[in-house]
């Protein structure tokens, strides 16, 4: 059966619709992250002819380099659709709010069962690279610009390096500075750098570093700005920056177990974090209202912080084995860390073997590379030590030696009680 793109058309379809095609017509598995799904329908019929998935990106390498992974591409065996795997593609780019990059594993598709090799991506527009010995095409959105800034004030010595973007081709410094963004800490738990921009909000200023086209070159940059200078880098770090850590492609924890494709009646497929779309949440004003509970609060649109972050401990009513826990939103937080851990093999490093996950982030990779050896800053004997971010383990133990046989009575000979 051969038929044209334009008598087709394209809508989004359940997963489990999408699985089944998958299966009879492809013999491929259900990706095991949440996926958005895309049906290419024959218009005569309403005859399903093919199938597209994205997802988050599933190796954790990969989540920090790009944004999106095309994770499956199918079409009905005995068939031919010309044009359909780029109808269905460009379906997505138009109805995805702001996609910043997108990649691809596979260069073949199956028609009829067999694997053949196909050009379609590089009529896309993508790009083939090679990252980590896998061959992987890249598209990357012509209408959004990457740049790097530098955050100061005018009362203060201190600065901060970070990355963001503005959806326009080619944007010039200019639009750059018009983005008002100025940085949220950076990974992890910065509060030094959001305690300093909240004391100096009214002398903040923006300098912008770089425009680039695409996001790797903005955060290599990134890295290449802040170098050492981080806290706690090294005994020579800058005490005067204010980034937590040393830039680039993070390699921190990543969980974005949370974090899944879905549809939002305003801004279609986006990135939701739990049940909540993230442009509404972004787009929604900040004000003071009346909350029924908590009096004057501030607000996010119609939600009130202090009723969004309340915690409440009660029985689960999912679980009787959790028994009473803590609640946020009628949410047990023991249902939803279950949600996110799994055991499964970590396909990043096979001498792990079957290993605790987190959402995709096998447990042992995530902590090898938050582990570094270097000179502790706050003891001097603390030569080529262990780290943890920024934990000093030899630091670590010692405080925990001290705190068990000598909390209150300084000795001479424990480095603890010298710091």
């Amino acid at each position: 059966m051969k038929i044209y793109s334009k008598d087709t058309f394209v809508q989004i379809i359940e997963t489990d619709i999408a699985n089944n095609f998958l299966k009879e017509n492809d013999g491929s598995v259900a990706v095991e992250v949440k996926a958005v799904s895309y049906g290419l329908f024959y218009k005569k019929n309403n005859e399903l002819m093919g199938v597209m998935q994205f997802c988050s990106p599933r190796d954790e390498d990969m989540k920090q380099r790009y944004s999106l992974e095309l994770v499956r591409l199918c079409f009905k065996q005995n068939s031919i659709i010309i044009g359909g795997a780029s109808k269905l593609f460009n379906f997505f780019i138009d109805n995805y709010r702001y996609p910043t990059d997108i990649f691809i594993h596979q260069n073949t598709i199956k028609l009829n069962s067999v694997e053949i090799t196909t050009n379609v991506y590089e009529e896309w527009g993508l790009t083939n690279t090679e990252i980590n010995n896998d061959k992987i095409y890249i598209w990357n959105n012509p209408n959004i610009t990457h740049y790097t800034y530098k955050i100061t004030a005018s009362d203060s010595n201190k600065y901060y390096y970070g990355v963001s973007h503005v959806a326009k081709n080619n944007a010039s410094a200019e639009d750059c500075l018009n983005n008002k963004y100025t940085g949220s800490g950076g990974r992890g738990q910065n509060n030094k750098f959001r305690n300093w921009k909240k004391k100096h909000k009214q002398f903040l200023q923006k300098e912008i570093m770089g425009i680039f086209p695409t996001k790797e070159e903005a955060y290599n940059h990134e890295k290449e700005l802040i170098g050492s200078k981080w806290i706690n880098s090294s005994n020579d770090f800058d005490p005067l920056c204010l980034n937590s850590f040393n830039g680039g492609l993070f390699t921190g924890m990543i969980t974005g177990a949370s974090i899944e494709l879905k549809e939002c009646e305003k801004h279609g497929v986006v990135k939701h974090f739990g049940n909540k779309c993230a442009p509404c949440r972004t787009e929604a004003p900040i004000s003071v209202k009346n909350c029924k509970t908590h009096g004057e609060a501030k607000h996010r649109g119609d939600s009130c912080y202090k009723c969004d972050s309340i915690r409440v401990i009660k029985n689960c009513e999912k679980d009787s084995s959790h028994g009473f826990t803590s609640h946020q939103n009628n949410s047990c937080y023991r249902c939803e860390a279950q949600k996110s851990v799994k055991e499964k093999e970590c396909r990043k490093n096979k001498k792990h073997g079957i290993t605790t996950h987190f959402g995709e982030a096998c447990g042992k990779c995530r902590n090898e590379n938050n582990i570094t050896n270097r000179d502790c800053t706050l003891n001097p004997l603390h030569l080529n030590a262990k780290h943890r971010g920024n934990n000093c383990y030899l630091c670590s133990a010692e405080k925990t030696v001290h705190s068990r046989n000598h909390k209150n009575v300084i000795k001479e000979n424990c480095s603890y009680c010298k710091i």
